[in-house]
């Protein structure tokens, strides 16, 4: 759905994201909490998947690390 409707991996716009955390809330039959970090997940993933980088040794570019 975020990328279907043109979100960027960027957004941090919590009224544009909100939409897509009561979507994920009712889709998943999960807290608004848990919601909300499935979209943040899904955005991280989103741009890992677009980067043009190795992202499990530049990780922290992206604001987190792997181990």
């Amino acid at each position: 759905m975020l990328i279907s409707d043109g979100i960027s991996p960027e957004e941090a716009d919590p009224d544009v994201l909100s939409k897509y955390v009561d979507w994920a809330k009712t889709k998943f039959s999960t807290s608004r909490e848990d919601a909300a970090d499935m979209i943040s997940e899904a955005l991280a993933y989103i741009r890992i998947k677009n980067a043009d980088m190795d992202p499990l040794s530049e990780g922290k570019k992206f604001g987190f690390g792997f181990s």
